[in-house]
Formats: structure tokens, sequence, C-alpha cells
């Protein structure tokens, strides 16, 4: 059903997130990332 694997969703979504936030809490942004999906 999924062409993308869980592992490059993830990224791609790390990486947009990361942009998105201040380079203040990168890290938090990531935590908050994984526990959300």
């Amino acid at each position: 059903m999924c062409s993308n694997s869980p592992e490059q969703t993830l990224k791609q979504r790390h990486t947009y997130f990361e942009s998105k936030t201040p380079k203040q809490a990168p890290k938090q942004g990531h935590t908050y990332l994984v526990s959300n999906t």
C-alpha cells in the first residue's frame, strides 16, 4: 500500500520539522515528532 518506507517518511518529516523549529531545540522537536508517529 505504502510505496514509501516508514524510515524514509520519518526522515522527510524530521527534516521538515527541524527547518521549521528554532535551532535551540532540534532534539526536542525530533522526540516530539517520533512520539507522535
